[in-house]
């Protein structure tokens, strides 16, 4: 369920009832794993004796064309509150983080201060020269997520309050940990109730989107006989093809942001200048709704607010 926001848990019945802005879901069994927000559900599922503290920390990504500055990671030595000079990523680009760890103002300070990433980029050039500020595509802010009661640790327990109601702060980020803590939130359920039955026809694998790009010539011509989409390229920059953002869609991607996650589409150079309309028209096409309903990332992010045509209909009715 997207964008569905979680308002409320009631006991009701024997289910706990969660509130959403999409109406009431009845269930038996919640699991916490909320992330920066882990602090706000636990309090509607039945108390918590820990709070949660953040840190933050700018990153720079450059351009695939200084993917060739560096082929592996670079770190310096471990020092605290400091992350690597630069790690290389799956895609090709490289990723500026040499910047200090440094307390946020709270959980949403995801903005860039003035000069923070020039800052790191100049102390990234002391070990790598030929790094560019012409290089520079996008920065993002990486959040850290603590817990008062042991920053060491992640909290993986049920509520003393509500048995069935599982609590997971992980310590941000949480990548390589994640498969046994699933394991072991599966046994906190089995702990709780939860009758645990083997699916026997269960396929673990999932087949991922064609990636045009990566395809031999022979392999792209086999694509695109299955599908001429495949031979629209609507992202130039990552070699997107519109067969690649349609089987996104059918996937569940609704915004532009769900399109890159999925396809990288918008991610390039040009950061989504010139495919990101074409983008939207294929989104409001498949979803068969108004381009004015697309939304960037999430409600209340609509990139086209208006119709021109509309806008000059509505102020020519003002007029009148």
């Amino acid at each position: 369920m997207l964008n569905t926001e979680v308002t409320g848990v009631l006991q009701k019945n024997g289910y706990q009832v969660v509130e959403t802005t999409q109406g009431a879901i009845n269930t038996r069994f919640i699991v916490n794993a909320a992330g920066i927000l882990a602090d706000v559900v636990a309090d509607m599922g039945g108390g918590r004796d820990w709070d949660l503290t953040f840190i933050r920390n700018l990153h720079v990504i450059l351009d695939k064309r200084a993917g060739r500055l560096a082929n592996t990671n670079l770190s310096l030595p471990p020092r605290s509150g400091k992350g690597p000079i630069c790690v290389r990523t799956l895609d090709g680009n490289l990723m500026i983080n040499t910047g200090g760890y440094v307390p946020a103002r709270d959980r949403y300070d995801l903005d860039a201060h003035p000069g923070e990433g020039m800052q790191n980029l100049l102390e990234a050039k002391r070990y790598i020269p030929e790094i560019s500020e012409k290089d520079v595509i996008r920065t993002f802010v990486g959040m850290r997520v603590f817990n008062t009661r042991d920053q060491e640790e992640n909290i993986i327990e049920p509520s003393s309050a509500n048995a069935r109601f599982i609590n997971v702060a992980v310590r941000l980020p949480g990548i390589i940990p994640a498969l046994p803590i699933a394991r072991h939130v599966v046994a906190l359920l089995g702990d709780a109730g939860l009758e645990l039955v083997t699916k026997p026809d269960f396929n673990p694998w999932r087949k991922g989107i064609s990636r045009f790009r990566d395809f031999p010539d022979s392999g792209r011509d086999r694509l695109i006989a299955q599908d001429a989409r495949y031979g629209h390229v609507v992202c130039r920059c990552e070699t997107i093809t519109e067969g690649e953002i349609v089987e996104a869609i059918k996937r569940g991607a609704q915004t532009v942001a769900g399109v890159r996650y999925r396809t990288r589409a918008g991610m390039g150079r040009c950061q989504g200048g010139f495919c990101s309309p074409r983008v939207v028209s294929i989104l409001a096409r498949e979803l068969n709704i108004p381009v004015t309903q697309i939304m960037d990332s999430s409600l209340g992010s609509p990139v086209v607010p208006f119709e021109s045509k509309g806008l000059l209909r509505e102020a020519a009715k003002v007029g009148e």
